[in-house]
Order: structure tokens, then sequence, then C-alpha cells
């Protein structure tokens, strides 16, 4: 008699260990292939928050292409007015600091040659210092100051049309909606004649 035939409930239960510990090698092995990095794979790495911190600013004047741009934390001048298409032959950069650092929502305004008039605010002698007279200044040349849109030009216009013309700068300051710190972004900018 050769050997005792094996009980049916032994057969079952080893088959079934060996599914389960085929199941589970196959699942390792799948887990384990998605990790692997493979060759030619694309790794994709997000830039850090600092370097997405950037910020509008409005580009107007001798530019080739006008308009609102975003600069990054740290821009120049410079680097909004080549944003802008850099600036057109009668642009008056002299007029301008390139190397100074932009805020969000500054308005840089590229004038041209002769735009600005070089005379002092007490309209003795001329200074290095660009003027725009806020008493006969149009709209696009008040706009063209630092924190003045068409609102606040409209308004500047209406004030002396209504009060007549200003004395001194600072009373530009009268106007609705330019306060104290208007007044100090575009008071190197401003006389009065």
């Amino acid at each position: 008699m050769a050997g005792a035939p094996s009980s049916p409930s032994r057969g079952w239960a080893y088959w079934a260990t060996v599914c389960a510990l085929l199941n589970l090698a196959t699942v390792g092995a799948v887990v384990a292939l998605m990790r692997w990095p493979r060759p030619g794979a694309m790794t994709i790495e997000l830039p850090e928050a600092t370097s997405l911190a950037g910020f509008p600013v409005y580009v107007s004047g001798a530019v080739r292409r006008p308009g609102v741009y975003e600069v990054q934390t740290g821009a120049l001048v410079a680097d909004a007015v080549e944003l802008a298409g850099g600036p057109r032959d009668d642009a008056d950069l002299a007029a301008l600091n390139m190397a100074a650092a932009l805020r969000p929502r500054d308005h840089v305004h590229v004038p041209t040659v002769g735009e600005l008039s070089m005379s002092s605010p007490s309209g003795q002698g001329t200074t290095d210092a660009p003027c725009v007279d806020i008493n006969a200044a149009d709209a696009q040349k008040l706009e063209s100051l630092p924190g003045i849109g068409p609102a606040l030009a409209k308004r500047i216009i209406e004030y002396r049309q209504t009060h007549g013309p200003f004395g001194t700068p600072e009373e530009v300051m009268n106007v609705d909606g330019i306060g104290q710190k208007t007044f100090e972004r575009i008071q190197p900018f401003v006389c009065v004649r």
C-alpha cells in the first residue's frame, strides 16, 4: 500500500495559503514599482513660494507696449520698462531713477524728451528734478504722477477750475482723495507756477 491519501481539507488550506501569499507578493511588487523611479520619467518640482511673490505695476508713456505687468519682488524700474517692450526712441530715461525698487501697484511713467519741465517748485532757477505743474498739467500729465489715476487727475483739474490755481504743491491735498501718503509720493515731481 503506497501512502495514505491526503485529507481533502489539508489540500484546500494549502492552496488558500499559497494564493494569499501570491496575492500579497503581487500587491507588494506593484507598490514597489509605483514608487521606484523610472528612467526618463518626468519629475515635477514646484517652485518655492517666495519665487511666486509678484505684484502688478502700470507702465505708461514712452514705452513700446504700455500696460499692467506682473513683476517679482525686488524688481526695479528698469525691469518694468523692459517688460513694457523697452523705451521708445523719444524716451527721456534720464528723468527716471531706473534703479529704484518697485512697490505693488506703482505707476512707472516714462516721459518723452521735453515732457517734464526742469524748473524748481519755487520757479527760481533750475534743478535736476523733473516737475509737473499741477496748475497747468492736463489729465494725461497728471496721470503720469505716481498714484494718480484718471479719477484723481479729473478731481485735480475740477478743483483748480473751481478754486483757482494752487498756491503751493501742498494745497493739492485739498483735493478729495489726495492725502498725506499720496502727496509724499508725488511731491518730488510736482510744482506750481
